[in-house]
């Protein structure tokens, strides 16, 4: 499968998630075993990248689609609750989200001195 490329109607979904710190990692692999079993195969995936807090009391997947209506199409997915339960059944306390539209990027690669690349 190859992922879209980010263009500049991406949208971000950052999810949260409050754990005991015994439960940090199992939440970790409760999220990647969806985004591989199913979020990975649906139209306008792009990335999921998972970080936890350094007092590992915080799970945090940042998750890039092509644009708002793919990440409409993963919300109705009929495996979301499956999503949701899993992560719930790994340790997760307390679940949020927020989602944001791209408006600019950079990577190693850009120069210094540039703008590097923005979506607008």
């Amino acid at each position: 499968m190859t992922n879209p490329e980010i263009t500049p109607d991406c949208h971000i979904q950052v999810s949260g998630f409050t754990v005991e710190p015994p439960q940090a990692n199992a939440v970790v692999t409760a999220v990647l075993e969806q985004v591989d079993d199913w979020i990975a195969d649906c139209d306008g995936f792009i990335s999921s990248n998972i970080h936890v807090s350094e007092d590992q009391q915080q799970v945090l997947n940042y998750v890039q689609w092509r644009d708002a209506a793919a990440f409409q199409g993963f919300l109705n997915h009929h495996n979301q609750p499956i999503l949701l339960q899993a992560i719930r059944d790994a340790g997760a306390e307390d679940m949020h989200a927020q989602h944001f539209e791209l408006v600019a990027c950079r990577d190693g690669n850009d120069n210094k001195g540039g703008n590097g690349s923005t979506a607008n």
